[in-house]
């Protein structure tokens, strides 16, 4: 990051970017004419090595339209790592596949064909319908190809609707893990892993740790010889994992759960209910099966391995560090096609792609290649009872640890809070994170305190952050001190989008100061869609003017805001968040005698000015204000109760303990969907200015904004009876002596509601109370 304006001390504010990041907004470059078949870099492969390398060469190069190509066949892009959460009954397949012409970027040229061979030695390539193009600079990432032909007997077994043999390695088939998972109630089942190279070398036993989970919960399954159903899990490798440390522990489930462990067994036949392997010493060995899940081998497309461009084994070869093929300088690979040897992940790509840029582009210049690839990859365990290894690691097999680099946390111990980054968090980002396709600009205006952010219970903000990067905007976060940008971009889950450079602040010291925001919009000129505020309008005394009203500068800085939208000329939609307690009735007395009352107070005057503004239709943007009700779920930057115990907001923290009186009478609203309804309310297409209204409510239950007493009262019998024993034992401090404070409500959110949540699956109350006490209770108790 480097610094564009002034001194950090400086009440003006300034902008913190990456030095790469392109100015010049996609929309609004000029064509090029090239020669058709001919491209500066020609990328093979649109799946997610292809598609991220893709769109970052073209953010940090200096590329026009069709300098760079995409070669693939296929109709659509798939969440590959998704089909083991298929195969477990946790997602649809459907939802985990995008068409791949929609991610390709306008300025690409797409070629939807196959390739039939590469001319390294005339930088060229020919398409499987003869046509012929030249490259200056070639990436292959094709990825790899299942090999059903190599167990005999296989693709007969897979195909018969009939028979309870499975693969979640194919789009096709992986549901049917799942059907035959469910019909299965009694017999020997049977998971297999093949040696050599796979795709994700823990798929085939996440698999086997879901299905027995599965069996166990229905009854049919528990250690020992009185089990219904006996599992057993046949590998050609030597130990469960290919890295000790994570080998070790699952070793010891295995062993813990009563699973047969047949190691070094390779599978090469099915026939009828029998599996036939080569054993260790290269003997036939024939394991009887009534159900059957096969991890295939995996092997290079054909067209790679007869390139000139391949190792022995068939993959690109290329230099362990700098990702350049080690006889042409001009080719390169990345992903699953590359001979790179670390497990092949889409958490290998992330680690991969920004570095085969920088080298891509250096070559081009004719400068050193600086930037050298560790090895790093990523395989999320799903190890049952809903709790996850996160194993990561770089070459050699040595670990390295993000969560025990920041927190001390130790990875190589399956934990409930991985399960839920597994299982709903890396799905959730993955869509368009690769990708850049019309990109809307979005700035963050983050008032809050940055502790607060990242506080136990992820907050507004921080949720609004990664669902905005999520959604391929460009986010700015204007905060107060530079520092105080550190802990969002530090964030586990906001990595995965530095690479992006996506991501920035604004520095902003007196948000109250004239004109405090108007360098904040600053290099967004060129914005076509739209570009937004939102702002987290709490204050506390250390923000105060000594000789001000404690609300003035809500006030001021909500003004500023405005103003600033006013003067850049490009802001389409600005959205607010305003606490639920600024709802109270804004016509009561502005003088007060404590402090919290002259903040309501002040929230609602904001909330009026801003309504006033929007029903004026005098402005050249338009503006909404999202009223969450209280914000709820699991945060990524908590392990242990004590930090909870310190972190947690004040809302949760009135639920779930004694300590202090919750200020809502609202409902509740989870924190990831409180920030997918801001990201909704950005959408200028959905939400048109002349029809927008002038508020939203965002709770998760029924009784939204209209008995909060008795939402309070539901949410405590909820803890009280789901958590007995927690509560017995003093983990939970919920009482009936907690009385919620009620305030006059004026607003109907019954319309808006609708027409915002739309789109947004909302928890409901029991959902969003039972996830955060359940997290509460996993949490180590120090």
């Amino acid at each position: 990051m480097i610094s564009t304006r002034t001194a950090l001390g400086a009440q003006h504010p300034r902008i913190l970017r990456p030095a790469t990041q392109i100015r010049r907004s996609f929309a609004t470059v000029s064509p090029i004419d090239h020669a058709a078949r001919s491209h500066k870099v020609v990328v093979i492969g649109g799946g997610s090595a292809g598609i991220a390398l893709s769109h970052q060469l073209l953010r940090k190069g200096n590329f026009t339209q069709n300098d760079i190509a995409i070669v693939d066949p296929a109709q659509w892009h798939h969440y590959q790592p998704g089909w083991t959460l298929v195969g477990g009954g946790l997602k649809k397949k459907e939802d985990l596949r995008t068409p791949l012409d929609s991610l390709i970027h306008p300025k690409f040229k797409f070629y939807n064909k196959s390739v039939g061979s590469i001319s390294p030695k005339d930088n060229s390539l020919t398409l499987g319908d003869g046509d012929k193009i030249d490259y200056e600079h070639l990436v292959v990432a094709p990825g790899i190809t299942v090999d059903y032909g190599s167990v005999k007997g296989l693709p007969e077994a897979m195909a018969n609707p009939n028979s309870l043999v499975s693969s979640i390695y194919n789009y096709d088939t992986c549901d049917k893990a799942f059907r035959n998972i469910q019909d299965f109630k009694r017999g020997d089942a049977l998971f297999t892993q093949p040696a050599g190279v796979v795709k994700c070398a823990g798929a085939p036993q996440k698999i086997m740790w879901l299905a027995l989970d599965y069996w166990k919960n229905a009854g049919y399954y528990s250690p020992g010889s009185a089990s219904r159903i006996k599992i057993a899990f046949a590998t050609g490798l030597p130990s469960m994992f290919g890295v000790p440390k994570y080998s070790a522990k699952l070793e010891e489930l295995r062993v813990e759960r009563g699973v047969e462990g047949l190691f070094e067994h390779d599978l090469t036949a099915v026939e009828g209910q029998t599996a036939i392997f080569t054993g260790p010493d290269k003997s036939q060995v024939k394991k009887h099966f009534d159900f059957l899940h096969v991890s295939p081998k995996n092997k290079p497309h054909a067209f790679v391995a007869e390139s000139g461009i391949a190792n022995a084994a068939g993959y690109v070869d290329v230099d362990d560090a700098t990702l350049q093929h080690k006889t042409y300088s001009n080719i390169w690979s990345l992903g699953d096609a590359s001979s790179l040897p670390t497990s092949k992940t889409v958490a290998a790509i992330t680690a991969q792609a920004p570095l085969l840029v920088s080298n891509l582009l250096a070559a081009r210049e004719g400068k050193k290649l600086e930037a050298a690839y560790d090895g790093y990859t990523s395989c999320p365990l799903l190890t049952g009872e809903s709790k996850v290894l996160l194993a990561e690691f770089k070459y050699g097999g040595v670990p390295k640890e993000t969560f025990k680099e920041w927190l001390g946390i130790d990875q190589g111990v399956p934990r409930r809070a991985f399960y839920n980054l597994k299982k709903d968090f890396f799905p959730w980002v993955y869509g368009k994170y690769h990708v850049e396709v019309g990109t809307p600009m979005l700035i963050l205006m983050v008032q809050e305190k940055l502790n607060k952010i990242t506080g136990a219970n992820g907050t507004i903000g921080y949720a609004c952050v990664l669902d905005a990067l999520s959604k391929s905007y460009r986010v700015r976060c204007v905060v107060r001190r530079e520092d105080a940008f550190n802990p969002i971009k530090s964030g586990p889950s906001i990595q995965q989008y530095l690479h992006l450079d996506r991501l920035e602040c604004a520095i902003v010291p007196d948000n109250a100061a004239e004109n405090a925001y108007d360098e904040a919009l600053v290099g967004y000129v060129e914005i076509k869609f739209i570009q937004a505020a939102v702002t987290v309008t709490w204050l506390t005394s250390q923000y105060l003017h000594p000789d001000d009203e404690i609300y003035t500068p809500f006030i001021k800085s909500t003004r500023n805001v405005i103003e600033a939208a006013k003067k850049s000329g490009t802001v389409k939609r600005v959205v607010f968040t305003q606490a639920g307690a600024g709802l109270v009735d804004s016509e009561v007395g502005d003088t007060y005698g404590n402090s919290m009352e002259q903040i309501l107070n002040a929230k609602s005057q904001c909330m009026k000015y801003l309504n006033d503004l929007q029903l004026s239709k005098t402005l050249p943007f338009s503006i909404a204000q999202v009223i969450p009700g209280t914000v709820i779920g699991p945060s990524e930057f908590v392990t242990t109760r004590s930090q909870a115990l310190k972190h947690i907001d004040r809302q949760t923290k009135a639920l779930l303990f004694d300590d202090m009186k919750p200020r809502y009478a609202f409902g509740f609203v989870h924190v990831r969907e409180c920030a997918a309804i801001h990201v909704n309310a950005l959408d200028e297409e959905k939400w048109r200015s002349d029809d927008l209204p002038a508020w939203y409510i965002a709770a998760a239950t029924s009784e939204r904004g209209i008995d909060g007493e008795r939402i309070w009262a539901r949410a405590v019998e909820m803890v009280e009876r789901d958590f007995a024993n927690e509560v017995k034992e003093g983990v939970f401090k919920v009482g009936r002596s907690k009385v919620p404070i009620n305030m006059p409500y004026r607003v109907d959110s019954a319309e808006t509601e609708k027409r915002l949540l739309s789109g947004v699956p909302m928890k409901g109350l029991k959902e969003c109370v039972k996830e955060v006490a359940e997290w509460y209770v996993s949490l180590k108790d120090e």
